[in-house]
């Protein structure tokens, strides 16, 4: 039988049953103890504090979305950003998840050029068009054949060339660089602003987050796992510093360490 508080809950009790400090383990047991626990979700959204991704040249890291447009032939769009760079590459995949019935614009055929359009101009993140921190230079857009612009930019020999190439872009990455740190302080200050939930320690009891189907539909839906976990150390990030990120192991059964981002999907447990 399911419960609508400990009033209620000890109203029911008291009415059959009667033992010393009742009311103290009715309490324990609805707040503390009880399976609907599991399924309550906190009243306030917790949200840990900011941890910025630093990467100091191109292609150190390679980031991984998927766009989701307007059906069409092809389905969705599937995206590759370099993280240093802020390049970007697009590719349209078939959604295998569903059918179209009717084929509506194409917009496949216009991605590269949105794309392109999107490497040509400049980051505010880096202060750089993607293109130019990739390859070295400006693209050759057509309004530059007509004008015959950046013909003066001819070297005498490859030397020569590379030489050039390497001042520029030692000069472009360390102003990218700085450009984005400044950015990434400024977006954490806001960011933090927001913070809510606890720090967790070493041996601190935690339920983690359900992220899957199981456990009914909707509202009914565990809110938590079933199994409950122990905070073994605080992982570092690529710093040396302490991260959100803890290695966790189950309370009650052996099993490998595993790690997560406790701050997002963990709460401690009482």
């Amino acid at each position: 039988m399911g419960h609508l508080g400990v009033e209620r809950t000890l109203d029911l009790i008291r009415e059959r049953f009667y033992w010393p400090e009742m009311g103290k383990d009715v309490e324990h047991f609805v707040s503390k103890v009880c399976e609907c626990l599991k399924r309550k979700k906190p009243s306030k959204p917790t949200r840990a504090p900011l941890v910025s991704i630093q990467t100091t040249y191109p292609f150190q890291l390679i980031s991984i979305d998927f766009l989701h447009l307007e059906k069409c032939k092809h389905g969705y769009e599937y995206i590759l950003v370099d993280h240093f760079t802020r390049f970007a590459q697009a590719y349209a995949t078939r959604n295998k998840s569903s059918k179209t019935d009717k084929e509506k614009e194409d917009w496949k055929e216009s991605l590269a050029k949105v794309v392109h359009a999107y490497n040509c101009t400049k980051n505010e993140a880096t202060g750089y068009a993607p293109y130019y921190l990739t390859f070295g230079r400006s693209p050759r857009l057509p309004i530059d054949l007509l004008f015959r612009l950046g013909e003066d930019e001819a070297h005498d020999n490859y030397d020569d060339y590379v030489s050039h190439w390497k001042t520029r872009m030692q000069e472009a990455y360390e102003i990218a660089a700085k450009t984005v740190v400044k950015g990434a302080v400024r977006g954490k200050v806001l960011y933090d602003r927001r913070v809510q939930g606890r720090d967790l320690h070493p041996g601190d009891r935690v339920l983690l987050r359900n992220l899957t189907p199981r456990g009914g539909p909707g509202k009914i839906q565990s809110y938590w796992e079933g199994q409950v976990y122990k905070v073994k150390e605080r992982k570092a990030d690529a710093t040396g510093r302490g991260s959100s990120a803890m290695e966790r192991l189950p309370e009650r059964s052996k099993g490998k360490n595993q790690a997560t981002t406790t701050a997002a999907t963990a709460a401690r447990a009482k």
